[in-house]
């Protein structure tokens, strides 16, 4: 008996190797799939004045008839005893579910992020939605996400890790504003590199203003040069990362959902 076992060892380890490679080939396959989704999309946003596209987004939990698919699929994988009669109840059933438990709301991904002191709102807020209509960014004004009971720091982290590059639109209201400059120093003594592409870009609106010590010798960006340097900033690589992030939470939130229209098949099933 014990001699069976050791020969059968091979063969079941070959067995879950195999099974954990076709399960990472599923999830890069779904991961690439969502991806060109996405592209396409945006090729169209950006080509068309109208997107007449019915091509549907491809997660097996969306809202509506791809969730509904879904749910008629585990159950026939499952092998459950269900009565398809009423197949279409259990489906709104477990929407409405899912919606109180895991709604599909990912939060929005930014290809840049604008710092400013509140009192810059006004004319950083006017800055950042220029950048992002003459460059074809999608950019965001971080105070835009503060509300009135939110915590300033972790609205200002959330929306950083939401962002592929990071704007310090700095004047000499930026400079008198403590929390505006602890997150500088945080962020501009050290900047974030990625693929070569420096994505913390301080923007000196007031080129007369006295920094502090820590930031005299960082390297800054002043309006003048915004044309040379934003295309630069903004390679294809950075512009696809914000792409990556929303691919990632996207199946991370559909992987959560699709655990949970599991367990509510097998749930019903028991009845």
């Amino acid at each position: 008996m014990n001699d069976n076992k050791s020969k059968d060892l091979p063969l079941v380890q070959k067995l879950f190797s195999c099974f954990k490679r076709q399960r990472k080939d599923s999830v890069y396959h779904a991961r690439n799939k969502l991806l060109e989704w996405h592209c396409r999309r945006m090729s169209l946003r950006y080509g068309r004045e109208c997107d007449n596209t019915t091509e549907l987004i491809p997660l097996a939990t969306w809202p509506g008839q791809q969730l509904h698919s879904t749910v008629e699929a585990t159950i026939a994988e499952g092998g459950v005893t269900i009565d398809m009669a009423h197949i279409s109840t259990i489906c709104r059933e477990i929407e409405s579910e899912l919606q109180g438990s895991c709604p599909f709301e990912v939060k929005d991904q930014y290809d840049f992020c604008m710092i400013c002191s509140e009192t810059d709102v006004c004319e950083a807020g006017k800055l950042a939605v220029n950048l992002s209509d003459k460059y074809k960014l999608t950019g965001h004004l971080v105070w835009n996400s503060v509300s009135l009971w939110s915590d300033q720091f972790t609205v200002f982290e959330e929306v950083i890790q939401r962002s592929s590059v990071v704007i310090f639109y700095i004047t000499k209201n930026f400079i008198e504003d403590k929390f505006c400059c602890h997150i500088a120093r945080t962020r501009l003594v050290s900047p974030v590199e990625i693929s070569g592409t420096i994505r913390d870009i301080p923007l000196l609106i007031d080129c007369d203003v006295t920094l502090p010590e820590s930031l005299r010798l960082v390297q800054k960006l002043t309006l003048q040069y915004i044309g040379a340097h934003f295309p630069k900033i903004f390679t294809d690589k950075v512009r696809f990362d914000k792409t990556e992030r929303q691919v990632q939470c996207e199946m991370l939130t559909d992987g959560k959902r699709l655990s949970i229209v599991r367990d509510a098949v097998k749930r019903r099933s028991v009845r």
